[in-house]
C-alpha cells in the first residue's frame, strides 16, 4: 500500500475534520473547563452547546476542605451531574440545595474561554462527645479555563454521541477511530 504524502494527509485530515465538525444540524458540542478553587484545589465542568443554547452537564470539585466547629477537618470530593440544566441568557448558572444531610450553593458565569463563580458546602457532623456540629467549606471562588485536546498529537472531535480520533502516524498513514462516549 503506497504511503500518503504529508501534504495529502494534511488535506485529507482537514477535509475529514471539517465534515465531522459540520456534522448534522443537531450536533451537540461538549465544552470542557478545568481550573481551581480559591484554595488551589481542582475543579472541572462540562457545558453542552447546541445552536447557541448552553446547558450545564456537570461540575466536579475534586477536593474540598471543610473546617468543623470543634476544630477538626474533613476532606470531600463532590460532583454534581445536571444532565442539561440551562444557563441563563447571560451564561449564568445558579444552583442551591439544602436538606438535612448537606447544604450546597454553586453559582457562576461561563464565557467561551473561561468561567468564574462561587461555591460553599456545609454538612452536619458529631463531635467526640456526639454533639451536633457543622463542618463547612466557607465561601470559595472558582476559576476555570476552557481546555481542548492537543491538536498536534491527536485531534479529538467530541459530541455527546461519540468520539472521533484522527491521527497522522509516523509512517505517513492516516488513522481514524470512532467510539461511543
Amino acid at each position: 500500500m503506497p504511503k500518503m504524502s504529508r501534504l495529502a494527509a494534511s488535506v485529507t485530515v482537514a477535509l475529514i475534520v471539517t465534515a465531522m465538525l459540520a456534522g448534522p444540524a443537531s450536533a451537540k458540542i461538549l465544552r470542557i473547563y478545568r481550573g481551581e478553587t480559591s484554595e488551589g484545589r481542582r475543579v472541572s465542568a462540562q457545558i453542552v452547546s447546541k445552536h447557541g443554547d448552553l446547558r450545564m452537564r456537570e461540575i466536579v470539585f475534586h477536593h474540598v476542605d471543610l473546617a468543623c466547629e470543634d476544630g477538626t477537618a474533613q476532606a470531600w470530593g463532590l460532583g454534581f451531574g445536571f444532565g442539561g440544566w440551562p444557563l441563563s441568557a447571560d451564561r449564568r448558572f445558579d444552583f442551591e440545595s439544602v436538606d438535612p444531610m448537606s447544604a450546597v450553593r454553586i453559582d457562576g458565569r461561563f464565557w467561551p474561554g473561561h468561567a468564574r463563580g462561587d461555591f460553599s458546602f456545609t454538612v452536619p457532623a458529631l463531635d467526640e462527645n456526639e454533639q451536633a456540629i457543622l463542618c463547612t467549606s466557607g465561601d470559595l471562588t472558582w476559576d476555570l479555563l476552557r481546555k481542548s485536546p492537543n491538536p498536534i498529537d491527536e485531534l479529538n472531535t467530541r459530541s455527546l454521541d461519540g468520539v472521533a480520533r484522527v491521527r497522522l502516524t509516523d509512517d505517513g498513514r492516516l488513522r481514524v477511530r470512532t467510539s461511543e462516549v
